[in-house]
């Protein structure tokens, strides 16, 4: 610190008493002068720092002690870091840096800024935690500052201290003797800090401002004063009396006291707190004079907002403790007297106090002797005569005018009435002189009734009373238990007033109607109000007769008004009904009073029915209705309503009748009923008039039972109706809001299942604020409507899960639905009692048989011989003929069209899968769940190999088909984990579920097919383990087998292990089947086919056992009776079967039948039923025996006859298959799994035989366009095979005849005409190549680009050509990039692809095959057709799409387009003959350019052709690299020419043509024409080689420039090359 600086603070010292002077030797001097004592002044001896051995810590404690208090906190923040790290590493703190620390903190802790003392108070707490018991001889200088911070005004500070103190403290008992320990050294501090500290010694007013300073001194004194409170608090007297002379010298210090009127709220408080500590805990140490000068004369004079509740609070203790303050010891020297200053503080009101305040005056004011409250009180300050407020009692005006302040609280005004009610009782009860309390009442109590029930602007001190009706019955009861003449004398003013404001309220065509009418209503309800309360207070006789006289005169009035006015002053219908519900026994019980109410009813009001009255008319024939019958009238008036016409004032009446419990007097009336209906029907329409009335019915107690169950039903069924749900739901919310106990007792009823399921339903809504509404809904009717009654919503909702697994439809609650409120059913369940429940939960096997029935009458559609695991015996299901086929309309479905079996059976799937339920049920049931589901399985498998082959589901859109391929994969998955000895089945209730669906496949129903086929899977999938247990399978007697097979009997065969009785049976077979005719009573032979085909695919081998001359004679039978094209299909296939197996063993056989069987097959192929789904099996049997005959062939053993006849055979077997592909191109097979088999077999089959087409290869065009895949890629792939080379000859046609014009084929056209369109498309999985529309659209266009390779210059023009005139090319660029570009965030990555390139693939994973194809075709449009693509970029694109297609073709495209054209310029360069090598040509693919030149004695001509990145899209760039002996005017047409003859020429931009153009220039230029003249035209030939042939086409290019020298030259030129 410099000297300056310490100059400046020495000059600031201030003299303190030498009483108050330190003990210890803290005040220290230097030549400067006295260093004051206080460790909290601002002015202090800097602390020596030189004993700290951190510097940074030294660093730290210098900047504590500068002024800025970012800088103090930083440094704060250091210290703390520090002494962290100490304790982290088990150090001890300095005893340097304590004692600076213990030295700085007292001032430190009262800083100005609050995040220092927040830092100050934390670091006290850790330093004191780390030195532990060092700590204790700094204390005494320390507590006080400590202690001060519990009491910050801030509560982040004050947090601080306590955390701080608290943790060097930590127990109550510690804490409670730190105030025992340091008794002396804390009252010390307080002394000092309250007596000796001013504003300027704690801050130097240089830097401070004055409020900062004001406000530091303020926190520091508040602290001070409540640390000294909490110490007495704290102590006992006995350790208090030890230190009474510091406590006498302190407490009776006039200083200490003048903070009770200090301008700071929470000096003030501080001092209240202590002064009534201080009275309570030992009086005797302060001068009551004192106090009273202090906290009476001064404190009740200042502005005490922030302290009122406080201050009035304190004043009310130490009044009920001395109330000789107010008297006695008041001084006498005050200006003003206590009743005076009281009042005076009375009038300030609250101060912003809370509502308690007013409580407290009332506690004060009785406290308060009566010489200060009743001064000036008696009758000659009456003497004026004055009965209104005359100021005549100071006390009660000023009371009046603190409680009128504009700035009160309303919400403390009622408190205040009270209080002031109550202060007028103590005086009128404290005075004998009845004309005095007369008086009072009559000015102080009276205008609070008058201007309670008519209120008016000009009485603004009573105006508060119109909001508190409960002070003015207190202000009616004290009078009229008083003197109640004042009421009586009052009285009829009052009534007069009232009725004159119901005489003259506006009319309805006034603008203030509504107010003045609103008025009315609220004044007579006040009115009759104060009346009742009057009466029930035991009110005089006189006051009743006053009452009952008064109000029969009010009523008559009101009723004149009424009638003579129509009804509109509905106030005047109001006063009559408060009246008479308000003071029945005034009204109703009085007979005369009654008599004329009565008369109004039955005369007037039906007639008045229909006027803005009807609200109060309804209440008050409901009144009247308790006192005589009204039966008449009240049929009157609904006779009225009723017959009314639609208008505003019957809605109103409507609305007052069903709200009203005038609607319990009518609840059999039908028209009553009629409107009821009515309105709730508009209410779902929106209507917004309906709804309140809807709702106003639901919420009124009198609506009968039946008639609300009624409605809410009708709700109930509107929730399923789409355009009502959420009207629905919003009546259902606020009934549910507003009437509970409706909901409760509707949703015990019979229909509240129906509530729940639906609302159920609507959970699982497409809207999604329906969904939330509809739960939030069920979960607020499940909390308040059943939370009573838990064993009734179990029952219901164990009925609604039974209900909708039973039966399906539109409003059935879903599959994850049920599950879900079974697990909620389950969840709480005991483990006792789950067994019960889950066989309520689980279907059992009678419910699993009733659901399957219907669907186990249709047969299985027979194509599904090829898929199933039993073959060929599905020809054995043979259904009862007494029971008809089950028709799709009598199967019922929900809204996912889903029979009652599929729902049962994935529920329970569901509910096994993901609760414990298996475990708790019998083995009956545990058998009855597995056989249903194994059944289930095989109907879902077929249903989804075939749609529609059985009604388990409502067949739809392939894209619906995930969800039951979800369920099949559920049950699959249960079953799986059955079968591999997982935990959850008991291997003995497989086998019993094993032997059940044995047993049940005896016979030859579709059930037992079924039951054969879940048996024959279950057990393929049956581990070792089960195996091994002794499962086996009986086996019947051969002859049972043979003559009446069942679908049992087949499975016996299937597991017969004897290989002698399987070779017996195979030769018994072979013998039978030899021996029958196939063309009539085909079922024993058929049958034995079968059986057969079933033993040879379970033993490959079993043939061998058979000799082969009977197999011989077996084929040669079989392939003669299948000759006929009226052979049955099942035969045919069975036939085929048998065929291709024997064919293995009789393939060295020389004979006529292999002739036969090909010709077979073409006759099979040909048959006109061949594309029918009955064929299937046999077309696929006669496939497979091709490709049987085709591997026998290359054997070396077989019979050549074999060989020979499928050689000649092979173009014959061929076209028919080509016919039989175009004829099957027709049927789509993309859900019919058997069908595409057939398909895909067919392709394979077709390709295998690989022959050269016989017809036309056009015929197949019309087959892109199939609905099979596999069919449309069968074609595809012939194609693309024979059109490139079919281009050859085509070129050499259109060379031999000039004039001819070759055009692309016009069914391949045809296909490319129609653009798919995009919403076709884009519903098919994320384009995809699944659309037959897209494949063949795609397909084709690749077909079209065929025809360019090996096509000649004049046929790729042509065809070129073509494109252009019929605009194809645009549609294809659209799509392209409307999927590729635009209809995606950001553009397709091609670079992942094989552009150049494309092979056609089945699979298409989310669409990459068609952006896959996409790109190739806009590569092969580039590269064949580039002017056509250019001018759809140029000209015809969307202009948003130009940019981006020319990013993304220079991202992926062009590079490739780049080099396929250098690789053919290098191509044509190295074919180029010997003569010709004058012409050079360098290509740079990297750089995209090419260099051309041309030797010139010893120089070199040469121009360079660049290709932009975009090409070409952008065109191609010819620049000059070296011009020799031409000058620049020709040069440079040269290169126009040359450029123009690469982007313009009809070839689309070959840049051979340009190296030709501009070496024909350059050579006719050197054979000596005249310098500076150019050609007129230019004739040269493009050589297109294939196969050895070369055939040329002129090209000729047109220039401008024409000299007729250079015109015979070259034209001599051009019949010379023409000629070669």
């Amino acid at each position: 610190m410099s000297k300056k600086q310490f100059k400046s603070k020495a000059s600031s010292n201030r003299i303190v008493p030498d009483f108050l002077n330190p003990p210890h030797g803290l005040a220290g001097s230097t030549g400067f002068g006295v260093i004051p004592s206080s460790r909290l002044s601002y002015v202090y001896e800097p602390p020596v720092l030189t004993a700290i051995s951190a510097p940074n810590i030294v660093v730290a404690f210098k900047n504590l002690q500068k002024k800025d208090a970012t800088t103090k906190s930083k440094a704060l923040d250091e210290l703390r870091s520090y002494i962290s790290a100490v304790v982290i590493e088990e150090q001890a703190v300095e005893d340097s840096i304590l004692t600076t620390w213990m030295n700085l903190y007292p001032r430190t802790s009262i800083d100005s800024s609050r995040r220092v003392r927040q830092l100050a108070h934390s670091l006290q707490g850790e330093i004191s935690v780390a030195c532990g018991k060092r700590l204790v001889k700094h204390l005494p200088g320390v507590i006080g500052p400590w202690l001060s911070g519990l009491f910050d005004n801030d509560k982040s500070v004050s947090r601080a201290a306590q955390e701080s103190f608290s943790a060097t403290f930590p127990t109550p008992e510690k804490q409670q003797s730190v105030w025992t320990i340091y008794h002396s050294a804390i009252l010390e501090y307080c002394r000092d800090v309250l007596v000796q500290e001013t504003v300027n010694t704690l801050s130097d007013e240089r830097i401070t401002s004055p409020d900062d300073a004001e406000a530091k001194y303020s926190r520091v004194v508040g602290t001070s004063v409540l640390v000294l409170g909490a110490n007495l608090d704290a102590l006992p007297l006995n350790k208090i009396e030890k230190q009474t002379d510091l406590y006498q010298e302190l407490l009776s210090h006039d200083l200490i006291w003048r903070f009770c009127s200090h301008v700071d709220p929470y000096v003030r408080k501080a001092s209240y707190k202590l002064l009534v500590v201080v009275l309570t805990k030992k009086a005797d140490l302060v001068d009551l004079p004192t106090i009273s000068s202090n906290v009476l004369a001064e404190a009740l004079q200042i502005n005490q907002s922030g302290s009122a509740y406080e201050y009035i609070k304190t004043l009310a203790q130490i009044t009920h403790a001395i109330p000789e303050l107010w008297t006695d010891y008041y001084p006498k020297s005050a200006k003003k007297s206590a009743t005076k200053r009281l009042c005076g503080f009375l009038k300030k009101g609250s101060q912003g106090a809370q509502s308690g305040y007013w409580s407290q005056v009332s506690v004060l004011l009785e406290a308060v002797p009566s010489s200060i409250t009743l001064k000036e009180l008696d009758a000659s300050s009456f003497a004026n005569g004055d009965d209104k407020c005359s100021r005549c009692f100071p006390l009660l005006d000023a009371f009046r005018d603190g409680i009128s302040r504009r700035d009160e609280p309303r919400a403390g005004q009622g408190f205040a009435w009270h209080a002031y009610l109550d202060c007028v009782g103590k005086l009128i009860s404290s005075t004998s002189d009845p004309t005095t309390r007369h008086r009072v009442l009559n000015s102080c109590v009276l205008p609070l009734i008058c201007y309670y029930i008519m209120p008016g602007p000009e009485q603004f001190t009573w105006a508060s009373i119109s909001h508190h009706s409960t002070a003015c019955v207190e202000a009616a009861s004290l009078i009229s238990k008083t003197e109640p003449d004042v009421l009586l004398e009052a009285w009829p003013d009052l009534s007069r007033a009232v009725s004159e404001q119901i005489a003259t309220s506006s009319s309805e065509q006034a603008k203030d109607y509504v107010k003045s009418q609103d008025a009315v209503v609220h004044q007579a309800k006040k009115w009759y109000t104060l009346q009742a309360a009057i009466l029930e207070s035991k009110a005089s006789s006189s006051l009743r007769t006053t009452f009952t006289h008064f109000c029969a005169l009010e009523l008559q009035s009101a009723m004149a008004t009424l009638v003579a006015r129509k009804g509109k002053p509905y106030g005047a219908a109001a006063t009559v009904e408060n009246a008479i519900r308000l003071l029945p026994t005034v009204t109703c019980q009085h007979e005369s009073t009654r008599e004329l109410l009565l008369g109004f009813a039955q005369r007037d009001i039906p007639s008045l029915i229909l006027s803005p009255s009807s609200t109060f008319l309804f209440s008050i024939l409901v009144q009247l209705g308790q006192y005589d019958d009204l039966a008449e009238v009240y049929a009157s008036c609904v006779d009225i309503l009723a017959s009314e016409s639609d208008s505003k004032a019957k809605t109103d009446a409507t609305m007052s009748l069903i709200s009203s419990a005038f609607l319990a007097h009518v609840l059999h009336s039908e028209k009553l009923l009629k409107i009821v209906r009515e309105n709730l029907s508009n209410t779902l329409d929106n209507d917004e008039k309906a709804q309140s009335l809807t709702f106003a019915a639901m919420k009124n107690p009198y609506l009968p039972s039946d008639l609300r169950t009624e409605m809410l039903s009708t709700l109930s069924d509107n929730l399923m109706d789409e355009s009502r749900a959420s009207q629905a739901l919003t009546c259902l919310e606020k009934i549910v809001q507003n009437n509970r106990d409706a909901v409760r007792s509707f949703i015990m009823s019979s229909d509240g299942s129906k509530l729940m399921s639906r609302l159920l339903l609507l959970t699982e809504h497409h809207d999604g604020s329906i969904s939330r509404r509809s739960h939030d809904l069920l979960a607020g009717i499940n909390t308040t409507g059943l939370r009573d009654e838990p064993d009734f919503a179990t029952k219901a909702m164990l009925g609604i899960i039974k209900n909708d697994l039973a039966t399906a439809g539109p409003n059935s609650l879903t599959i994850d639905s049920l599950v879900d409120q079974a697990q909620k059913l389950l969840r709480p369940t005991e483990e006792p009692d789950r067994p019960g429940m889950t066989a309520h939960l689980l279907p059992s096997g009678e419910q699993f048989e009733a659901t399957l029935v219907p669907l186990l009458n249709n047969s299985p559609n027979t194509s599904l011989a090829i898929t199933n695991s039993l073959g060929g015996s599905i020809y054995f299901i043979s259904n009862m003929s007494s029971v008809s086929p089950t028709k799709e309309s009598e199967i019922s479905r929900d809204r996912d069209g889903y029979s009652p079996a599929l729902r049962m059976a994935w529920y329970s799937a569901l509910l096994i899968r993901d609760t414990h339920v298996f475990e708790f049920m019998t083995s009956d049931h545990q058998i009855a769940i597995y056989c249903y589901l194994s059944l289930i399985a095989q109907l879902a498998t077929d249903h989804l190999s075939v749609p529609g082959s059985n009604l388990l589901w409502a067949h739809g859109p392939s894209d619906n088909e995930a969800e039951p391929i979800e369920f099949l994969r559920d049950i699959q998955a249960l079953l799986a984990s059955w079968l591999q000895n997982r935990p959850g089945l008991e291997p003995k209730i497989i086998h019993q579920g094993q032997d059940k669906l044995l047993s049940e496949s005896d016979g030859r129903s579709t059930k037992a097919y079924y039951s054969a086929r879940a048996y024959r899977s279950n057990n393929l999938e049956l581990t070792d383990s089960y195996k091994k247990v002794g499962y086996s399978i009986g086996i019947p007697k051969l002859r049972e087998l043979r003559e009446s097979p069942s679908f049992s009997s087949t499975l016996c065969l299937l597991h017969l292990q004897d290989e002698n009785t399987l070779i017996k049976l195979t030769n018994q077979f072979v013998s039978d089947i030899t021996g029958s005719s196939l063309q009539s009573n085909i079922e024993d032979p058929l049958r034995d086919m079968i059986l057969l085909n079933l033993v040879i695919e379970f033993e490959d081998d079993i043939l061998h056992g058979v000799q082969q001359q009977r197999l011989v004679f077996l084929f040669k039978h079989v392939i003669a009776q299948m000759q006929k094209e009226t052979l049955a299909w099942p035969v045919t296939a069975e036939a085929s079967k048998i065929v291709t197996a024997i064919s293995l063993r009789v393939n060295d056989t020389y004979d006529s039948f292999w002739v036969q069987s090909l010709d077979l097959l073409m006759i099979t192929w040909a048959r006109p039923s061949a594309v029918q789904d009955d064929a299937i099996p046999g077309i696929h049997a006669s496939l497979k025996l091709l490709g049987a005959l085709r591997d026998l062939s290359g054997l070396e053993d077989t019979s050549e006859d074999l060989t020979d006849s499928l050689s000649d055979k092979r173009k014959s077997l061929t076209e028919s298959l080509l016919q039989l592909v175009v004829r099957m191109s027709g049927i789509p097979d993309e859900n019919h799994q058997p069908r595409k088999i057939l398909n895909q077999f067919l392709t394979r089959s077709l390709s295998a035989i690989a022959p050269d087409l016989a017809s036309p290869y056009r015929d197949l065009y019309p087959v892109l366009a199939s609905e099979s895949a596999a069919l449309q890629h069968c074609a595809f792939d012939l194609l693309h095979k024979e059109i490139p080379p079919g281009q050859q000859q085509a070129s050499l046609d259109a060379a031999l005849e000039e004039d001819s014009s070759t055009k692309l084929p016009e069914e391949l056209l045809s296909l490319i005409l129609t653009v798919p369109d995009w919403d076709e498309s884009d519903s098919v999985n994320s384009w995809t190549m699944t659309s037959q529309h897209l494949r063949s659209y795609l397909l084709s266009w690749k077909l079209v680009f065929d025809h360019w390779t090996n096509a000649s210059y004049k046929l790729q023009a042509d065809y070129a050509n073509q494109i252009r005139e019929g605009s194809y090319m645009k549609g294809l660029l659209d799509f392209s990039f409307e999927i590729l570009i635009s209809s995606r965030q950001k553009p397709v990555d091609a670079s992942k692809f094989d552009i150049a390139t494309y092979s056609p693939s089945f699979e298409d994973v989310l669409g990459n095959d068609t952006q896959r194809l996409l790109s190739h075709l806009y590569y092969l449009s580039l590269r064949y057709l580039p002017n056509l693509a250019r001018s759809w970029w140029r000209d015809s694109s969307p202009r948003q799409l130009l940019k981006p297609v020319e990013s993304w073709t220079e991202k992926y495209i062009s590079p490739l387009v780049v080099q396929s054209e250098l690789a053919v310029v290098a191509d044509w360069i190295a074919s180029q003959p010997a003569e010709n090598e004058s012409l050079q040509v360098k290509v740079s693919v990297r750089a995209r350019e090419m260099t051309a030149s041309y030797p010139i004695d010893d120089q070199v001509m040469s121009i360079a052709i660049r290709l932009p990145a975009a090409y070409p899209l952008q065109p191609v760039v010819v620049e000059s690299v070296h011009r020799v002996g031409i000058d620049e005017k020709k040069w440079r047409s040269w290169l126009v020419t040359t450029q123009g003859v690469i982007n313009f020429s009809s070839s689309g931009g070959s840049l051979i043509d340009g190296l030709v153009a501009w070496k024909k220039n350059v050579v006719g230029a050197i054979k000596g024409q005249i310098r500076g003249v150019g050609p007129v035209r230019i004739c040269f030939t493009v050589g297109v080689y294939f196969g050895g042939l070369r055939v040329a086409t002129l090209v000729v290019a047109h220039f401008v420039e024409t000299l007729s020298t250079m015109d015979r030259l070259a034209n001599k030129d051009s019949r010379t090359l023409h000629g070669k």
